[in-house]
């Protein structure tokens, strides 16, 4: 699967981001995470990671947290810089996020072509704040496999990938 669409002209042909949720359910909101990662993969995890570096694409590890406000998605991602435990802040702007790209070390991501839908999210970023009651809003991350796919000229230009396997 993975040389078919390293081959093919139109799979993104201008180059991008695949991006595959783990399967399995990974701690990774705390202090020593960015050390265990990808050493701790398992199963299908630790499959699409191989592949992908098996074939010189640059593959990383990091949190993603889906930018919501008010209960509702804002379409944003925003792709931790690095692992790192749960961010608390006390300030939230009127954009309602803005805070969280600054202390939770992030830059919005657009355009990911997920291979799947996340299912194990952990609290990543919790903002107490006080309206006309206390309230608190939390925000959660979920462990991906980030691939970033070169333009397909570039890719091809190398002329191993269809040598390999």
């Amino acid at each position: 699967m993975a040389k078919a669409l390293l081959l093919d002209p139109e799979f993104m042909e201008k180059g991008g981001i695949l991006g595959f949720w783990c399967e399995h359910r990974y701690a990774h909101t705390t202090y020593d995470a960015n050390e265990r990662f990808p050493f701790t993969f398992k199963g299908v995890d630790v499959a699409i990671y191989s592949t992908f570096r098996y074939f010189g694409l640059n593959v990383e590890t990091r949190p993603i947290m889906d930018g919501i406000k008010y209960g509702e998605s804002t379409g944003k991602e925003y792709m931790g810089k690095a692992f790192h435990p749960c961010h608390l802040s006390w300030n939230l702007d009127e954009d309602g996020i803005s805070p969280c790209y600054r202390g939770w070390r992030s830059k919005i991501v657009k355009g990911i072509v997920w291979m799947n839908t996340s299912k194990n999210w952990e609290l990543a970023w919790v903002n107490p704040s006080y309206g006309n009651e206390p309230t608190m809003d939390s925000y959660y991350s979920s462990a991906a496999i980030v691939i970033k796919f070169p333009d397909f000229a570039t890719r091809n230009q190398k002329g191993t990938i269809d040598q390999q396997i």
